[in-house]
């Protein structure tokens, strides 16, 4: 079987989370491509499930239930770490891992009987993290 996770974060992990946080971040073009996340907590409990629960030749995306666009993150964070949200700029066309824009569905993995402890960032990234309001 393959599971194909989407961008993990954590406690110590999170690139976009770590470039608000430090001011590095930029929002690119509009903020309008979508990003798929998973708290890295909710993938190994997808990878134990899945041995289990899995089926040989199967394909699985683990991703929570909330993809949301580079702005919408960015807007939840300005809010939560009460910062200024990062300037617009032009999308890198160079980028190490290419250029998406795509929203995946955990439904095939859910259907497994596998349920998240965090369906969006905002709970993972408040449980990890603690606002300074």
């Amino acid at each position: 079987m393959v599971v194909r996770s989407c961008g993990i974060y954590g406690p110590n992990r999170g690139v976009l989370f770590e470039k608000f946080r430090k001011g590095e971040a930029l929002i690119e073009g509009d903020g309008l491509r979508w990003i798929n996340q998973i708290h890295q907590r909710d993938l190994v409990i997808a990878l134990l499930h899945l041995i289990e629960a899995g089926r040989p030749g199967e394909v699985y995306n683990a991703t929570d239930d909330t993809p949301v666009t580079y702005l919408d993150f960015y807007e939840w964070c300005s809010d939560f770490l009460q910062k200024p949200m990062p300037p617009f700029g032009p999308v890198n066309l160079q980028r190490k891992r290419g250029l998406t824009n795509k929203r995946v569905s955990n439904a095939k993995l859910r259907a497994t009987g596998w349920s998240l402890q965090y369906p969006s960032f905002r709970e993972g990234l408040t449980a990890d993290h603690h606002s300074p309001k």
